[in-house]
């Protein structure tokens, strides 16, 4: 119990704390943005280095996904001044991002931009139009807020190596002789693949996962 404790006391301070603001101190706002979702942070220069005031992510919605790398990076920059307005009202502040087209973007605000573009740059020019480029490996902090999640991430499941292990499990060859309200079917799961021994009582086949899976 005293070591788990110990361990909880170091990954707390380990972990990535938030600054509190500071009078007058200078900040900057850093957006990415990739297929699935928009990141921000926002620091603040203390005793010489830059720390964290706060962050935000937001997961694109269908038809977000379907926009140019421009209007992604666009909205992302857009919706991180529309969540932090309150810590940035008021302030003079620079504006970070790896996409150099929308580095230039302020300064032609006459050009023939969408109603959408227009709307989304000309709320952002009310806080500032100090937007500067920054390199994508720079770019660390912002972008792993715009990533997908490692829950997100599916892995393919070995069809053949599941039902290989079901015949060495000793427990699910037991289940196939033994009296339960399972009821046991040799399914195929997929097209190209094995059958594995299945419970179908529910109408939907869900495979018996070995002890080695």
């Amino acid at each position: 119990m005293t070591e788990a404790f110990s361990s909880s006391k170091t990954a707390l301070v380990n972990a990535t704390m938030l600054t509190h603001p500071a009078h007058g101190a200078p900040i900057a706002l850093t957006s990415d943005a990739s297929d699935v979702a928009v990141g921000a942070v926002l620091e603040q220069l203390s005793n010489g280095s830059w720390q964290p005031l706060a962050f935000f992510s937001k997961k694109h919605c269908p038809a977000e996904k379907k926009y140019s790398t421009f209007d992604r990076e666009l909205l992302g920059l857009y919706l991180a001044v529309k969540h932090l307005r309150y810590f940035l009202e008021g302030r003079r502040f620079a504006m970070f991002t790896d996409h150099k087209l929308l580095v230039g973007a302020m300064s032609k605000l006459s050009d023939p931009w969408t109603a959408r573009q227009q709307r989304q740059l000309a709320h952002i020019s009310k806080f500032s139009t100090d937007i500067r480029n920054i390199s994508g490996k720079a770019n660390v902090v912002a972008d792993c807020p715009s990533r997908a999640t490692i829950n997100n991430v599916v892995l393919g499941i070995d069809y053949k190596a599941m039902a290989e292990a079901q015949e060495h499990d000793e427990e699910i060859q037991a289940l196939k002789t033994a009296i339960t309200g399972l009821n046991l079917q040799s399914v195929q799961i997929s097209n190209d693949g094995p059958k594995l021994l299945c419970d179908v009582s529910t109408g939907n086949p869900r495979p018996i996962v070995p002890e080695t899976f």
